[in-house]
This record gives structure tokens, sequence and C-alpha cells, in this order.
């Protein structure tokens, strides 16, 4: 029988099987694209579910908040729920929700009190100056664990006619403690400073009944102050949260 001859096949033949069979390895190995749009698409409406869940637990936090005025608490709702709301109905779309946390953004950004953070860090500093004195240490301690009403209360209760008679040296020592948180305070809130050096300018005098009334409204301005900060702490913390939230779904999205 006549010899059979080799195959052989042509170089050019061998370089286009070498580069479809490359070709069809990286076609296996890399993902599919719709894959990853898919993929993406859950991170998206994951990313977007979570924050809604989290906006939501921030309106019971707000609702629930000590120390907001109807008006703030109101103002701070309405924007949260419009973002939850934007969320809802646009929660496939990481572009709408990352707008709709924008918008929410700057509506609590107007809500900003640019002074309440003095305010806290005076109250933190009378807090401080009041620690050492067995008479004010429960205004001290209740002001460093953030319960201003707490404070304020402690602090009318030397206000109150009917409250306990202090000796002429525990007089003079309360108003020395009264003072210094006049001072840690003449910055940050000057109208509660000036009425708690007014009481201790009293009771250095001798006027009890003077002294009694510079306190009583020093507990009433120390309340409000609280309160000033409570509102601020309540928006710091949406704000923060709706940041967060937008940040996480623009990622989500590729943006």
């Amino acid at each position: 029988s006549p010899k059979m001859l080799p195959l052989r096949a042509s170089r050019r033949a061998l370089c286009a099987f070498g580069v479809l069979a490359l070709a069809l390895t990286f076609s296996l190995w890399l993902p599919n694209p719709q894959e990853i749009v898919l993929l993406q698409r859950a991170a998206v409406r994951a990313a977007i579910e979570e924050q809604i869940e989290e906006l939501e637990q921030v309106r019971e936090e707000v609702a629930e908040a000590e120390g907001l005025t109807e008006a703030d608490r109101e103002a701070l709702l309405q924007a949260l729920e419009e973002a939850i709301a934007a969320l809802e109905e646009g929660r496939a779309t990481p572009e709408e929700a990352v707008a709709a946390l924008s918008e929410t953004e700057q509506t609590l950004a107007q809500l900003r009190d640019p002074g309440a953070s003095a305010v806290r860090t005076g109250l933190e500093n009378a807090s401080e100056s009041m620690a050492d004195s067995e008479l004010t240490r429960d205004i001290s301690e209740a002001l460093a664990n953030g319960d201003y009403q707490k404070a304020a209360q402690a602090l009318a209760a030397y206000g109150d006619d009917e409250g306990e008679v202090l000796t002429r040296d525990q007089e003079l020592e309360l108003a020395r403690e009264l003072a210094e948180a006049a001072e840690a305070l003449a910055e940050s809130d000057p109208a509660l400073a000036e009425q708690l050096a007014q009481a201790a300018e009293a009771i250095e005098r001798g006027d009890i009944e003077e002294a009694r009334a510079a306190i009583r409204e020093a507990a009433r301005r120390m309340e409000e102050a609280g309160e000033r900060v409570e509102r601020q702490e309540a928006l710091e913390g949406a704000l923060a949260q709706v940041q967060e939230g937008r940040e996480r779904i623009a990622q989500a999205g590729g943006a």
C-alpha cells in the first residue's frame, strides 16, 4: 500500500487555532457583561433597601427625641419622609436615589444651628468647673451625661424658697461654683452666663431672694441651651446617616 504522507498544518492555521483557543479561554474566564449588570443592580437595590430601613429608624428616633420643638421635629420628619418616599419610588435607579438623598442633605444642612456646637462645649466646660464641689456635683454629672433637663432641675432646686437652708460658707461655695460656670459659658451662651454671674454676685452680697430668682432664670436658660444641643445632635445624626447612605448607593451603582 502506498505510504501516507503525514498531515501538516500550516503555520497560519496553527496561529489561528491558537488565537481561537486563547479567545475561548478568556471568554470562559471573563464574567458575562449581562451578569455584571444584574449583580450591580442587585447591589444597588440592596443598598437602597438598607438605607430605607436606616432612615425609618432615624425617623423613629427623631419622633421620640427630647428637646426638639414641634417645628424642628416636623421639619426633620418631613425631610426624612421625603427621602424615604423618593427611595421607594426610584429604588432601581441609583442616580435617582443619589439625587434624592443629596436633596435631603441640603434640606437638613439648612436646619443647622451654627452656634449649638459652641454651646455644647460651654456646657461641658461648666460641668468640669462644677465637678469639684458636693453642692454642684449633681449638676456637673447631669451635664456630663447630656441630661440637660436633669441638670437644670438640680440647679433650680437652689432657687426654691422651700429648699434646704445652706450655711454661709456653703452659700459662698455655691457662689464660687456658679461664677466659674458663668465664666465657662461666657462666650457660647452669654444670656445663661449672665444669670449665673448675677446669682453668684447676689449670694456674695447676701441678697438671697435675688439670688434665687437669678438661679431660677439660669435653670430655665440651661434647659433651653440643652434643648438647642439636643436638636443639633438629632440633626447631625440624621444628616450623617443620609450622607453615608448616599455614598453607599453611589458606590454600589458605580458612580
